[in-house]
């Protein structure tokens, strides 16, 4: 891009293409003097939309025409679906034989929508699909034609009501905005140097987009890495973007993200060998001295062995705390909690994340919406008093159980906090000075703040500064704990996004309903967020391994945890969905057997495996349990890998 602009080419008709937005960060911190334009294929479409609305708006069947698209975010588009399922749900018996939380339903209905305008399918052909590749007449089947349901009501009722998810804006994008010859001049003009990185983690209508823009660009450049498709279950298709092979003026094939990582070339090669070629032709890792398999007994000892080894490379070694990060193939409550439990009495700074979760999984999240719902007693919130004494523990610094209890135990629903004069001499001698008045300080903002008809009236507003002016100061538990900020901040960018929403439909935001929501898990999902952007301290990464693909930056040192789990071998479960029939690398009718699902799984592990030792520059340690959680022998596919790569090692002189 630097040549481009060193040869006379302007930087706003530059455009970089990337999957997902965090991935444009890497090119924000290297071009900060050249402000190109750093978009993805979902931004555009957004934009497109706006930019042409006035001459499309009429033309793309809305029940409402506004003035520009109202586009409803993921958040909100999961809170619309509830508003139009859970009556569905509840009275026709919808998902019945489904046993997950209503908003994964939503998730993955949502999805598969995706999936169809993303891939070129008409939405009332999601069903079919899905059982046209199912071999039996069964629940599985009922529940696709539930699906097919669902996805054909919220189709309907966004038409209804002019409400854009992202499957309906692609849609309308697709069939009215790039015909217009206005359109393609824009875009030509515009975006006349096209960089696309990542193709193989986008989805093909964002590959025929670009590659429309690379037939009349004056110059284009594609970035491919090898290896590449972990973003499979969200509709990346990596055979697709095979096409840009022959588009572009240059296309770079990329196998490792970093040149240290080719260290690890052979032990990479040999797990790819394994997984998804010939086992006989196994080749050796070699004298790979920078991996260590690493066996406990049980799981408290992994972790104890985990964070003494993250501690020392910290302090004996001084590695930067950014460049480590721990991986999982699901990050359990019971691991995270007891993980970040250890590496806080160790000192060590640590973010994590889990996009899959809701946001009420997490306990600051609750306790933030518990606290703060007490300034408005007039909403005679069902909160009880074991949950007010959690909410007081988890922010208040030095409020252990029994005190929170005791102080819970002063408050009543529908009344105000009790003030801190108000207690009896006896009560406060078994508080502490201390608690009480950090507890006065909370509740005096509470109350101040509730009077206040800006912050009363923006809920977002409220808890922002809630957030920042109560709860991260000295005397409160989150004061120096920056790595929960993106939990924070999660929680705050969805309440706003409820409230535009509202706003923009001219109804009312009932605050209830709205927190109630929220503490149900009726509401808020976190979204795909790199917390290291959240937190201005170096700290360790814990995550998932698809995850932490998915931020796609390197790090020095990797700790694979539980390694003997068979969940490092199976694709995300997705019981509503089906992201490699819903392709359009398969035929619509062909059958999904057994022999397809190992394949798919042998191929996902290889690549999940790869990815994670191509992103590692120094250093990997792999763990695992002889025992599980539950007290049963753990030999799950990766292990048996390892294991079989470091015995023909081993026979040939080599080991891992």
């Amino acid at each position: 891009m630097r040549r481009w602009v060193q040869g006379g080419a302007r930087t706003f008709e530059i455009v970089v293409i990337v999957p997902q937005r965090t991935l444009g960060q890497r090119y924000r911190d290297a071009l900060p003097d050249m402000p190109v334009q750093i978009t993805t294929y979902a931004s555009v479409v957004r934009h497109a939309l706006e930019l042409f609305w006035p001459a499309v708006g009429e033309q793309c069947g809305l029940g409402v025409v506004r003035e520009q698209p109202l586009f409803l975010t993921n958040e909100t588009a999961t809170a619309q679906m509830g508003l139009l399922l859970d009556p569905l749900i509840d009275e026709r018996r919808l998902f019945d034989s489904v046993r997950m939380p209503r908003l994964r339903i939503y998730g993955q209905v949502l999805d598969n929508l995706n999936k169809s305008a993303l891939v070129g399918f008409p939405h009332d052909q999601i069903g079919d699909r899905l059982k046209g590749a199912w071999l039996y007449e069964d629940q599985q089947a009922r529940m696709y034609d539930d699906v097919q349901r669902a996805a054909s009501a919220f189709r309907d009722y966004c038409l209804e009501h002019g409400l854009l998810d992202y499957s309906l804006a692609a849609e309308l994008f697709q069939r009215h905005v790039v015909p217009l010859k206005a359109f393609r001049t824009w875009a030509e003009q515009s975006m006349r140097r096209v960089v696309y990185d990542n193709p193989e983690e986008d989805v093909p209508a964002a590959h025929d987009f670009v590659l429309s823009l690379i037939g009349s660009a004056d110059a284009s450049f594609v970035a491919y890495d090898t290896g590449g498709g972990i973003r499979r279950f969200l509709g990346a298709d990596d055979v697709s973007a095979q096409r840009f092979a022959e588009g572009a003026d240059m296309r770079v094939e990329l196998p490792d993200l970093v040149t240290p990582a080719r260290r690890f070339s052979p032990l990479v090669s040999a797990l790819e060998t394994y997984f998804v070629g010939d086992r006989s032709a196994l080749r050796e890792a070699g004298t790979e001295s920078n991996v260590e398999l690493v066996a406990y007994r049980f799981l408290p000892e992994m972790l104890d062995g985990t964070v003494r080894q993250i501690a020392d490379l910290i302090e004996v070694e001084g590695v930067d705390p950014d460049d480590i990060c721990v991986v999982t193939p699901y990050l359990s409550d019971v691991v995270r909690f007891a993980l970040e439990t250890r590496l806080r009495a160790q000192n060590v700074p640590f973010r994590s994340t889990r996009p899959s979760r809701p946001l009420n999984s997490e306990p600051i999240v609750n306790a933030v919406l518990i606290a703060a719902s007490t300034a408005f007693p007039e909403w005679h919130m069902p909160i009880e008093r074991t949950q007010f004494a959690a909410a007081l523990v988890e922010l208040i610094d030095g409020c252990d159980p029994v005190r929170a209890g005791l102080l819970a135990a002063t408050s009543r629903v529908g009344k105000p906090l009790a003030e801190a004069g108000s207690l009896t001499d006896q009560l406060r001698r078994r508080l502490s000075e201390s608690v009480i008045e950090r507890y006065e300080r909370m509740r005096t903002w509470l109350v101040d703040a509730a009077h206040q008809p800006d912050l009363a009236e923006n809920l977002g507003s409220f808890l922002s500064m809630f957030y920042g002016e109560v709860l991260t100061q000295p005397g409160f538990r989150l004061f120096g704990q920056p790595e929960v900020g993106h939990v924070v901040a999660n929680l705050i960018e969805a309440v706003a996004e409820h409230l535009t929403l509202a706003d923009a439909l001219e109804r009312e935001v009932v605050g209830p309903e709205l927190f109630g929501g929220f503490l149900s898990g009726r509401l808020g999902q976190q979204g795909l967020v790199d917390p290291r952007g959240m937190n201005s301290q170096p700290s360790v990464l814990i995550g998932p391994a698809h995850t932490f693909l998915m931020l796609n930056r390197a790090v020095a040192h990797q700790f694979w945890l539980d390694v003997g789990s068979s969940g490092w071998a199976e694709r995300l479960h997705q019981p509503l969905g089906q992201p490699y029939v819903l392709s359009r690398q398969w035929p619509a009718g062909r059958v999904w057997t057994i022999v397809d699902d190992a394949a798919a799984n042998a191929l996902g592990t290889a690549r999940l495996v790869s990815g994670l030792l191509r992103r590692c520059t120094e250093r990997a340690w792999l763990s695992y349990c002889v025992y599980s959680e539950q007290g049963i022998a753990q030999q799950g596919p990766l292990l048996s890998a390892l294991q079989a790569v470091r015995l023909s090692a081993e026979m040939g002189g080599g080991g891992v």
